[in-house]
C-alpha cells in the first residue's frame, strides 16, 4: 500500500511539472503575440518609442522582448530539463522496483517449490510407513494363525505364510537427508512445533529396521524348524517301516491280540486289518496318533515278549543270553521302538518350545497392544499435511 501511495505522489509531481511548463510556454507565446500586436509589429515594421518619445531600432525592440521573456523562458527550460531528469529517474526506479519484484517472486517461488518438495517427501515417507505397518500387522495375523496350527497339530507340516512386501526396499532408497530436511521444515512451523521430534524420528527408523530384520529372522527360523521337523519325522517313518518288515513276519505278534499292529496299518498305510483303504483323502502319517495309539501299545507288546524271552533265558548269564538271536532281536526292537517314540516326543517338546518363542514375539511386537507398532503409528500421525 505504501508503494502504491508513493507512485501516486510521484505521478502528481510529474503532472504539476508538465502543467507549469505548458503554462509558462503558453504565457510566453501570448506575451509575444500581444506585444507584437500592441506595437503593430505583426503587420508593419517595428516603430517603437522609448519614454523620451525617441524611435527605437528593431534590435532594441528585440532586446526589450528578450529581456522580458528570457527569465521566463530560462525558467521554463530549467523545468523541462528537470522534468526530463525526473522522467528518467522514475523510469530507472521502475526498473529497479521491477527487478526487486522479480527477485522477490523468484524467492517466493523457490520457497513454494521447496515447501512442495518437502510435502511430497513427507507424503511418500508417511505412505511407506503406513504400508509397512499394514505389512507388519498382516504378518502378525499369519504368525498367530501358524501358532494356533502348531499348538493343535505340533507334528503336522504346518505352513507359516510369509507375505511379500516391497515397501521397505523403496523405503531404503529414499534420501534420508531430504526426509530430515523436510522434518525440520515441518516441525519448525509454528502450528507443528514438537520439541522431541528428532528423538522419535530416530527411534522410528530404528524400529522399522528392527521389524524388517525380525521378520527375516522369523522366516529363517521357520525354515529351520520345518526342515528339522520334516527330516526327523521322515527318519522316524523310514526306520519304522524297516523295522515293521521284520515284526510282521514274527508269529508271536500275529498271535498276540492287542499288539497295536492294526493301528500301525491305519495310521501309516490308511488301511484296515483286511487291507481296505480307510480314507479317500489321506494326508500322511499322523505322528501324534502314531505315538498315542501305536507306540504306547506296541512297546508294551515288546516288553511282554522281552519278559518271556528273559524268563526262558533266566538260567543263563548275560553273555550267554547275547548269543541267543531271539533275545538280541527283541532287545534291539525294544530299544529301537523306544527311541523312535522318544524322538517323536522330543519333536513335540521342540515344537512347543518354538511356539512359546513365537508367542512372545507376537505379544511383544505384533499384537494390537504392541507398544512398538503404536509408537511408530503415533509419530507418523503427528505429520498432518494439508
Amino acid at each position: 500500500m505504501q508503494e502504491d501511495n508513493s507512485e501516486k505522489k510521484l505521478d502528481y509531481i510529474q503532472i504539476i511539472l508538465i502543467c507549469v511548463s505548458i503554462t509558462l510556454m503558453i504565457y510566453s507565446a501570448f506575451y509575444i503575440y500581444f506585444y507584437y500586436d500592441y506595437n503593430d509589429i505583426l503587420r508593419h515594421f517595428p516603430e517603437n518609442y522609448n519614454s523620451k518619445k525617441e524611435r527605437l531600432s528593431p534590435n532594441e525592440i528585440g532586446d526589450s522582448i528578450g529581456g522580458t521573456l528570457n527569465p521566463i523562458i530560462g525558467f521554463t527550460g530549467s523545468i523541462l530539463t528537470f522534468l526530463a531528469f525526473y522522467i528518467q529517474y522514475k523510469s530507472n526506479k521502475q526498473q529497479v522496483d521491477l527487478f526487486k519484484k522479480q527477485i522477490k517472486n523468484e524467492k517466493l517461488k523457490q520457497k513454494e517449490d521447496l515447501e512442495n518438495r518437502h510435502k511430497i517427501t513427507l507424503r511418500i515417507f508417511k505412505s511407506l510407513i503406513f504400508q509397512m505397518l499394514s505389512y507388519y500387522k498382516e504378518s502378525g495375523e499369519n504368525l498367530q494363525k501358524f501358532v494356533l496350527l502348531e499348538k493343535q497339530k505340533p507334528l503336522d507340516p504346518n505352513i507359516f505364510k510369509f507375505i511379500t512386501d516391497s515397501s521397505y526396499v523403496y523405503f531404503k532408497e529414499i534420501n534420508f537427508t531430504e526426509i530430515y530436511e523436510a522434518m525440520i521444515w515441518y516441525f519448525n512451523l509454528d502450528n507443528n512445533y514438537f520439541a522431541n521430534w528428532e528423538d522419535e524420528f530416530t527411534r522410528t527408523l530404528t524400529k522399522i529396521d528392527f521389524y524388517d530384520k525380525l521378520i527375516t529372522e522369523l522366516q529363517t527360523k521357520y525354515l529351520e524348524h520345518a526342515k528339522s521337523k520334516t527330516n526327523n519325522l521322515n527318519e522316524v517313518g523310514s526306520e519304522l517301516e524297516d523295522r515293521m518288515g521284520e515284526i510282521l513276519s514274527d508269529e508271536y505278534f500275529k498271535n498276540y491280540s492287542e499288539n497295536g499292529i492294526d493301528d500301525y496299518f491305519r495310521i501309516v498305510h490308511n488301511k484296515d486289518k483286511d487291507g481296505v483303504q480307510i480314507k479317500k483323502n489321506f494326508d500322511g502319517i499322523d505322528f501324534l496318533d502314531l505315538q498315542k495309539n501305536f507306540f504306547s501299545i506296541f512297546i508294551k507288546t515288546l516288553l511282554a515278549k522281552k519278559n518271556i524271552v528273559e524268563y526262558l533265558n533266566r538260567n543263563k548269564d548275560f553273555s550267554e543270553r547275547l548269543k541267543d538271536k531271539e533275545f538280541v532281536r527283541v532287545m534291539e526292537n525294544l530299544d529301537t521302538f523306544s527311541k523312535l517314540n522318544k524322538r517323536i516326543g522330543t519333536e513335540v517338546q521342540q515344537t512347543n518350545y518354538y511356539i512359546n518363542n513365537l508367542e512372545q514375539y507376537f505379544n511383544g511386537y505384533f499384537s494390537e497392544d504392541s507398544k512398538q507398532l503404536k509408537s511408530i503409528s503415533d509419530f507418523i500421525s503427528k505429520i498432518n499435511l494439508k
